[in-house]
């Protein structure tokens, strides 16, 4: 077992968890001490990545030069951070608020700058859509947002109980909105009915 911190309900989010049979570092041309250190670096050097993309990187780094001449299993586990819920009405002059506290949440969650940027500007742009379009013309309503990190994606979902619209043809400088979202996230999904819409969206956190 090789944790990057101490293992138990203390650790910190993100810290990983490598569990594996068939002992993948013990080999005889290999120090045992020397393959624990190998395993430890290769874990924590993919907080960005998802747990399975650690499992391999384990397989991977630490084969024997001719394949491994047994079975193994890996077991990785990465303690997610805390998410952020908001559900309250929200309307224009609130918006400043509700991305500070994304911001906040991010920055707290080691999100580099760039990427916070991003997440807090697609964020922006659905939560103005929903005020703009969804309860155009109605008392306004409430926003469900929902934000995910688990050290490899942070993962958003923003729900409202407005009426869809559709997007113009010729929206001119205006509606604009789903195509900045669309070119700074990394997969976008909208469930649209008269009855509110759901907006999923996720940013990858790896910087390979």
């Amino acid at each position: 077992m090789v944790s990057e911190s101490s293992c138990g309900q203390t650790a910190a989010p993100r810290s990983s968890t490598a569990l594996s049979t068939g002992t993948p570092i013990e080999r005889r041309d290999v120090n045992l001490d020397d393959g624990i250190e190998h395993l430890g670096k290769t874990v924590a050097g993919a907080t960005n990545q998802t747990v399975d993309d650690v499992a391999d990187a384990v397989l991977t780094e630490l084969a024997p030069p001719d394949g491994y001449d047994d079975d193994i299993a890996i077991v990785v586990y990465r303690r997610p951070y805390p998410p952020l819920a908001i559900h309250r009405a929200v309307n224009a002059d609130q918006l400043g608020t509700l991305r500070h506290e994304l911001a906040d949440w991010l920055s707290a969650a080691g999100v580099a700058e760039q990427r916070l940027a991003d997440i807090v500007l697609a964020v922006n742009e659905a939560v103005a859509n929903s005020i703009e379009h969804g309860y155009q013309g109605r008392k306004p309503g409430k926003i469900r947002l929902k934000c995910e990190n688990d050290g490899a994606r942070v993962r958003v979902k923003i729900t409202d109980k407005g009426s869809w619209k559709p997007v113009s043809t010729d929206p001119g400088g205006r509606g604009r909105g789903l195509l900045l979202i669309r070119a700074v996230s990394d997969w976008l999904e909208m469930d649209c009915t008269p009855k509110g819409t759901t907006v999923d969206m996720s940013f990858s956190l790896s910087t390979g």
